[in-house]
């Protein structure tokens, strides 16, 4: 970000102002040292300088489930042989469907 507003001969205040956010947490955002900012705020500063921001999220584990969906899926592994692979949101297998089956 420090490089698209300088590029765009914009200061941190004149940011700031735009955005309605301290020239401080201007700062902070261009140096990667804010502790606590919202999407909208970094998309606000993002937009001043001609920047489009993105968020993207990707799977790291098994997704939480509620405490009966658990249990109905704990008692359908029970009755699974040792043999069986055992997934949890399993993508359809057609091309172009986002749907999954739970396991």
């Amino acid at each position: 970000m420090r490089d698209a507003r300088r590029a765009a001969g914009l200061t941190q205040e004149a940011v700031a102002q735009v955005v309605g956010v301290s020239r401080s947490f201007v700062a902070k955002v261009e140096s990667g040292s804010i502790e606590s900012a919202s999407i909208p705020q970094l998309a606000r500063i993002a937009s001043v300088l001609g920047l489009e921001l993105g968020v993207r999220v990707f799977p790291v584990g098994s997704p939480l489930r509620d405490a009966g969906h658990l249990a109905l899926l704990g008692r359908l592994r029970a009755h699974l042989t040792a043999s069986w692979t055992w997934r949890t949101e399993v993508p359809l297998p057609v091309t172009g469907d986002l749907r999954s089956w739970d396991a």
